[in-house]
This record gives structure tokens, C-alpha cells and sequence, in this order.
């Protein structure tokens, strides 16, 4: 299956009987928080690679590009099989060695369905936080 935008909706593309359903995205608050967490790191995703603006669950987010290719950094990756294929939710985030700075921000808790970080290589500094423990899909950090 493919996902495309088309204007305001996003549609499923099914490769099996190319027949197009509609999903929603990923809420405009996962959309901020992404943008809020790349900003207090300054890291910025390579151009074109997937939707930082807008709905994020686009480009290699959603497709075969693997998350820790050497292109795709910082990088996520979208599950779009929620509610019978109609949600989007990022599960896979890498910001590795981007030379990021600061804290862990408690924004990371908006992924609620994230279950791979990928942060290492920076410099991050105090104690990792008690709200990691809020990320329960969380299976890798």
C-alpha cells in the first residue's frame, strides 16, 4: 500500500486492487511536537525526505527506506495499520549523532506509540527522565 496527500486528505492506496481509502493523519499535535523537539535540538531533517511542516507521515516515514540509513537523519517512522488502517502513529524516531544538546524534553511523552529511540551520539546531559517511564510502547533508548 502507498499513502499520498491530496490537498487536505490523505488517501490509502492499495497495490492489490489499486483501490484508494482514506485515513487520517497523524494529529496536528504530534505535528507540533515533532517540530517543538527539533527545534529545542536543532536538528533539522534532510529536505524533501518527509512532511516536517505538515502531516509527517509521508516519504521514507512510511516507506522501505530504512530508519537508519545514512540519508534519513534525524528520521521517524509512521505505523499507518491503526484503527483498521485509518491512523497514522510515529513508533520509530533516530536523531543520532546530530550533535544535539540539552535535555531529553518532556515532549517525547506526545508519541505515546513510540517504541524505538534512537538519540545516542549527542550530548545530552543530566539524568535520564522519570517521564521516559510514560513511553510504555517504548521497547528501545
Amino acid at each position: 500500500m502507498g499513502i499520498t496527500s491530496q490537498g487536505s486528505e490523505c488517501v490509502r492506496i492499495s497495490k492489490l486492487n489499486n483501490k484508494k481509502k482514506k485515513y487520517m493523519p497523524v494529529e496536528p499535535n504530534f505535528s507540533r511536537a515533532l517540530n517543538s523537539l527539533f527545534q529545542q535540538w536543532d536538528a533539522q531533517p534532510p529536505a524533501g525526505l518527509w512532511n516536517i511542516s505538515g502531516e509527517p507521515c509521508t516519504g521514507t516515514s512510511i516507506n522501505t527506506t530504512e530508519l537508519e540509513d545514512p540519508i534519513n537523519n534525524p528520521s521517524i517512522k509512521c505505523d499507518c495499520n491503526f484503527e483498521n488502517g485509518t491512523t497514522c502513529h510515529i513508533i520509530q524516531m533516530r536523531v543520532y549523532g546530530q550533535n544535539t544538546r540539552g535535555v531529553i524534553p518532556e515532549v517525547l511523552t506526545a508519541f505515546t506509540y513510540l517504541e524505538f529511540l534512537k538519540i545516542d551520539q549527542n550530548s545530552h546531559r543530566g539524568p535520564l527522565p522519570a517521564f521516559i517511564g510514560n513511553l510504555t510502547t517504548l521497547k528501545l533508548l
